[in-house]
């Protein structure tokens, strides 16, 4: 390994990922890279349809970079492509880290089936001078099982020599089915748009957890205008569904006083 690097943003799910390695044989590069395009191809066909791997055998980089992995392990030896590869060691801490992190669904809501309870999610590898460094987002409904994970992953990160910090997170919002507030929108979205409003909990972090964690007796929902493909350069916005959400929170706030 030479270099790896992939996402821009810790909550978002990274589009792609790259890495560049020094082998023997390019056939046998090319080979494997293609067979696992098969086999996550075939695992990620309904989600992921436009999976790809694409292998360059040309790709020369004047890169100077090294890495750590954030652990005492330095790279000691230089490829004839440009830039150092890193050494046994922390190649065998590098591949570790990125098959034992925990990456998507980590628990179910215990009282409503099809909710994501918590998560986790690998949102950013970059490499920084002579440090690799990995950036995970972890989300619950529920403070202490978000906080079980990350510090899960801080146990096992510190176990191959790494340095981990714990930065702020969103905290846990569990639903609220008898809320108040949420009948009188219930009411008034009937009143105003003539239709059923669907209810639902979403897995997300939102800043109503952070006003419940300051004022947990506050009654609060979460509502707002038709968003497709959140967090991605194809995110859109749909123009109608903003005007009918400014009228509702309108006629939702007079209705409150």
């Amino acid at each position: 390994m030479v270099e790896i690097e992939g996402g821009s943003k810790r909550n978002a799910i990274p589009r792609e990922a790259r890495a560049r390695i020094v082998a023997e044989r390019f056939e046998n590069v090319a080979e494997i890279c293609q067979k696992v395009e098969t086999e996550l191809r075939s695992e990620f066909s309904s989600t992921d349809p436009g999976l790809e791997i694409k292998v360059d055998s040309n790709s020369n980089s004047n890169s100077n970079s090294n890495s750590n992995s954030n652990s005492n392990s330095n790279s000691n030896s230089d490829s004839d492509s440009g830039g150092k590869v890193f050494d046994e060691s922390t190649t065998a801490k590098l591949v570790c880290l990125l098959l034992a992190l925990p990456s998507g669904v980590v628990a179910m809501d215990r009282d409503i089936p099809s909710l994501v309870e918590t998560s986790n999610n690998l949102g950013v590898v970059r490499m920084e001078g002579e440090e690799l460094t990995f950036v995970n987002c972890a989300r619950s409904t529920i403070s202490s099982a978000r906080d079980g994970v990350r510090h899960g992953i801080r146990a096992l990160a510190e176990s191959l020599g790494a340095r981990v910090t714990l930065e702020g997170a969103y905290p846990g919002w569990r639903p609220n089915l008898e809320s108040k507030l949420l009948e009188t929108f219930k009411r008034i979205h009937l009143e105003t748009l003539r239709s059923q409003v669907q209810v639902l909990a979403i897995h997300a972090g939102l800043e109503c957890g952070i006003l419940g964690e300051r004022f947990p007796n506050l009654d609060m929902i979460s509502f707002g205008p038709t968003i497709k493909g959140a967090h991605s350069p194809g995110e859109r916005l749909h123009i109608r569904s903003t005007l009918d959400f400014y009228h509702l929170l309108k006629v939702l706030l007079a209705g409150l006083n």
